[in-house]
């Protein structure tokens, strides 16, 4: 039997100020470090024997709080990235909010209706991080080990293992960032022990100084900047040559 710690990466910008991600990279927030910090004095006295991440900075930066520590290398795999949501990546939930209404209420609360250009569908998200753990778990009999992915991935793949059809999935929760599940694999089969506990950030360390924010969901709306009007678009006069004098 393998044991799976499978793990949600720390808060990284995209996060913090409310972009979606999906596969693109963004580095890890000062709260994000602190985070890390957390998670490795949960693991301190956990012997893991390997450590596996998606090959995006936010995850591997993560996972730094255990193989470091215990002097592993690191596995990088693209398998085990966040769902591909195309042409929304990089924008904010604000500005999709407004361009792409429909689809968002989808993306919230109906994963099986929702489709963007250029995405990655749910079922093949699920399709890859099954067989991805699968893998991993064969590669490591007996053995205790580390996996760290993301939000949206972790979630299909843990509805996919708990029998939650999609039509579901808008009812169960969303890991926050350094929540931790705990999986056990025997063969193909792969039980849910828990999942999406981030008790290490109610300790003291964590907590002392840093306000805990518990979003509603995933989705707020999030920042939107307005385009700027022909007339804000042009430097004020009184600018105007002032870069020459800059030292």
């Amino acid at each position: 039997m393998t044991t799976i710690y499978l793990i949600r990466h720390a808060e990284a910008e995209g996060n913090l100020y409310r972009i979606a991600q999906g596969q693109a990279n963004s580095i890890i927030t000062d709260r994000g470090e602190r985070q890390i910090q957390a998670l490795a004095r949960r693991f301190a006295d956990i012997p893991i024997d390997a450590v596996y991440a998606s090959d995006l900075y936010r995850t591997c930066a993560t996972a730094s709080a255990i193989y470091k520590p215990k002097g592993l290398p690191l596995h990088r795999r693209r398998d085990l990235r966040e769902i591909c949501v195309g042409v929304w990546e990089e924008k904010t939930w604000g500005e999709i909010a407004r361009q792409d209404p429909a689809q968002l209420e989808n993306f919230n609360h109906r994963l099986h209706l929702w489709h963007v250009e250029g995405a990655e569908t749910p079922q093949a998200v699920q399709a890859r991080l099954l067989a991805a753990v699968r893998d991993i778990a064969a590669a490591n009999g007996g053995k205790t080990v580390a996996v760290f992915s993301h939000g949206c991935a972790i979630r299909l793949l843990l509805a996919a293992l708990q029998g939650i059809p999609l039509e579901e999935l808008g009812k169960t929760p969303t890991g926050s960032n350094t929540a931790v599940s705990l999986l056990r694999a025997e063969g193909t089969r792969i039980q849910v022990v828990w999942r999406d506990d981030a008790s290490h950030l109610t300790d003291p360390a964590f907590t002392r100084g840093c306000a805990v924010k518990q979003r509603a969901n995933g989705l707020e709306p999030g920042l939107y900047f307005r385009p700027l009007a022909p007339e804000q678009a042009e430097f004020p006069a009184a600018w105007a040559g002032t870069s020459a004098a800059l030292p």
